[in-house]
């Protein structure tokens, strides 16, 4: 339902000026219905901006290390335009920037925790699949995906493939991951799991602040092994852990 996917996807990367985590920061469209797609988030009031604007727009957004622009965080889409210095029709919600690449090549790749979208377009959902992946590994490991589509075998593979803990199907971003309109726990604190550092892939609630005291009866006899004596095993020395937990550190650190 493309009406219906435009309609979400400007509602929810306008909602709150962008500031909850779960927003869309990109867009990627199949190439057959991209055209279909661009023209009703334009009357849903999408700014797709042009290639000087979008320039101007990687100069605002983001310092020359990378790092966001703190001033730009939870701007309309004017407010931001008129920082970047071009203008923008009245009424417009969001900005759009047609992108190619991925990566800090391309700073508008980033999380944009403001009203500037990322846009993609890939022939088939098996390129887009391969974009998807491409973003959420350069900036999204383990945190959420939208999906609109109709065929359940396109929507499964999607879901089993990303590396993400969220997949919020044919609704907005911003209230599906959250809750709100899906049967996810709601949350406003999203846990990324181990493949984006977090202890915990679920959305976070009072649940998981409990401290809960077991006090444990035996409830089956020790296996026979455990009660004969055996030969002690001899396991790593203290260098030998050193160097596996530096190992891992040292792998995790430049997974970032």
């Amino acid at each position: 339902d493309i009406e219906k996917a435009a309609r979400y996807i400007v509602a929810s990367k306008a909602f709150d000026c962008s500031t909850i985590c779960a927003t869309e920061q990109a867009v990627v469209a199949d190439a057959p219905i991209a055209r279909r797609l661009e023209d009703q988030m334009k009357q849903e009031g999408a700014y797709f901006v042009d290639d000087a604007q979008a320039n101007l727009l990687r100069k605002l957004l983001f310092n020359a290390d990378g790092t966001m622009n703190t001033a730009t965080v939870g701007k309309p889409a004017d407010t931001l335009a008129a920082m970047a210095g071009f203008g923008i029709p009245n009424g417009t919600r969001i900005l759009v920037a047609r992108l190619t690449r991925t990566g800090k090549d391309e700073p508008l790749s980033r999380e944009k925790l403001t009203t500037v979208l990322g846009w993609y377009e890939e022939n088939g959902w098996e390129a887009g699949c391969e974009r998807c992946i491409e973003l959420i590994q350069f900036g999204g490991r383990g945190h959420s995906l939208i999906i609109h589509a109709k065929d359940q075998n396109v929507i499964m593979a999607f879901g089993l493939e990303k590396p993400v803990f969220r997949i919020a199907v044919n609704t907005m971003g911003t209230m599906g991951a959250i809750g709100v309109t899906t049967g996810v726990m709601p949350s406003l604190t999203l846990g990324a799991g181990g493949v984006g550092g977090s202890i915990t892939g679920d959305n976070i609630s009072v649940s998981h602040l409990f401290n809960v005291k077991r006090l444990a009866y035996e409830t089956s006899a020790p296996p026979l092994a455990a009660m004969i004596p055996g030969e002690p095993r001899v396991g790593p020395s203290p260098d030998e852990v050193e160097a596996v937990v530096r190992s891992v550190v040292e792998e995790l650190l430049n997974r970032k």
